[in-house]
Parts: C-alpha cells; structure tokens; sequence
C-alpha cells in the first residue's frame, strides 16, 4: 500500500527508507497561468489583456507521516528532498515535474510515535514526459501532442562555410557563416546558447533569429543545404 503511494524524487522513492513513510496528500494536476497583463482604465469598460509568451511557476504540495522514528531519522529523511531535482508519483512514473526549490517543515504527531512532514515545491510550469530523442534530418514537420510549447535541445552536424538556415514551424534560425563540425543548440529558456561540442565553447556569434520552439500542432521544417544531421531532443510537457 505504500509503494502504491509512493512519491519519487531524483530516483529515490519514499518507499524505499527502512521505516515507514506515508504520503497522506498529494496535489492534483495543476494548470500553470501565463504571464499575461490585465490593463484597467477609468475610460474603458471591461479591461485589456496583454498577451505574454510566457509562464508563471507552479507550488506543488505533499504531506507525509513518518512512523516510529527519532530525530535522526527523522535529520534522514529530510535529507532526501535536494535543493532541486524532479518530483515523479508512483502511479505516473513516465511524467514529472522540474522543481527548481523546496521548503520542509515537520511537526510531531501526538497520537503515535512519529511525525507529519509537509514539503512544498516550486515547479517548472509544465509536467513533462519522459524525454525523447528525434532524427529529424529528413523530417518535412513535427506535430506537439501537448497543450504547452516545446522548448527542445538540438545536435546540428553540418559541413559548410556558406549561409545556413533551419526552420521549424515560425521559429528562424540563421547561421551567417555557415557551420563546421557538430553544434548543440540549446532552447530552453535561460539556458539558450549554440556550444561547439569540440571544444565546448559557446558560437552564439555564428547564429541570429529566435531560438527554436515547437508550438502546439504541426509544425513545418525546413533547411538549407550543408547540415548532415539533425537530431532534436523532445521535452514534451502539458500545462
């Protein structure tokens, strides 16, 4: 029974401490809102929504009860919850979620011999399924199966000193002189970058345009010559 209610972080699962842990609550799925502005002025009825690209954190929360335990097992199972990691429940095992901090509290429990222990998560927006990779060299389109943009890591292999470009969906990227060797193109936001994977220096001067992100639907792909390889890393996630 309390495997079957099991919560797993980083690939540790609660299940696994050598006394029991119960996880009484557990949140259900939550839908992250984006960042959008409401404007409000005294000269027009209703308001004005300005629409961001963009998506606030989410706080996830789970309450435990640890049984027959003392304080240093009690210092042991708080070590379990890392400063960041990835939260994955035991009846869901292909998603999880990103969380980028954690805050523990824990109280006694007067009635047995042990204590309640809440910890509360501050997510990424989206929960994500297992991540997968795509040779999309040859592919005309990508269809997202989600509700949430796709922000994917690509390995462009290429062999040119001419203009390049690769397209997917209304996402252009330009690389002005051309690339040699294999690059990583990494889109996620805050982590945006085009490293060489040689010598692991950043080449963010050898492309323009926005970085890559694959929206809901079909999207389209295309390429001029001089790549070899194409091959995208999939972070499906749903909001």
């Amino acid at each position: 029974m309390i495997k079957l209610n099991s919560l797993i972080l980083n690939g540790e699962s609660s299940a696994d401490f050598p006394f029991l842990v119960a996880v009484e609550e557990v949140p259900g799925i939550v839908r992250a809102n984006k960042k959008d502005r409401i404007l409000k002025t005294d000269y027009a009825s209703g308001a004005m929504k300005q629409s961001v690209d963009a998506y606030d954190t989410i706080d996830l929360q789970f309450i435990f009860y640890i049984h027959d335990v003392n304080r240093d097992q009690l210092r042991q199972f708080k070590s379990w919850f890392k400063d960041e990691g990835t939260i994955t429940r035991y009846d869901d095992p292909k998603m999880h979620y990103n969380y980028l901090s954690v805050e523990v509290e824990s109280k006694p429990l007067d009635e047995v011999y042990g204590y309640e222990v809440t910890a509360t998560f501050l997510c990424e927006p989206f929960e994500y399924e297992e991540e997968q990779p795509l040779d999309i060299t040859n592919l005309k389109s990508i269809t997202n199966h989600t509700n949430a943009v796709m922000y994917p890591k690509i390995i462009l292999t290429a062999e040119s000193s001419q203009p390049m470009s690769l397209v997917v969906g209304q996402y252009h990227m330009y690389f002005h002189k051309g690339l040699r060797g294999e690059y990583e193109l990494e889109c996620k936001h805050g982590l945006q970058n085009l490293v060489n994977k040689k010598n692991g220096e950043l080449a963010n001067d050898l492309v323009k345009g926005r970085f890559i992100e694959v929206v809901p639907g079909e999207n389209s792909i295309s390429k001029t010559a001089g790549f070899t390889s194409i091959k995208m890393l999939c972070r499906w996630g749903w909001r």
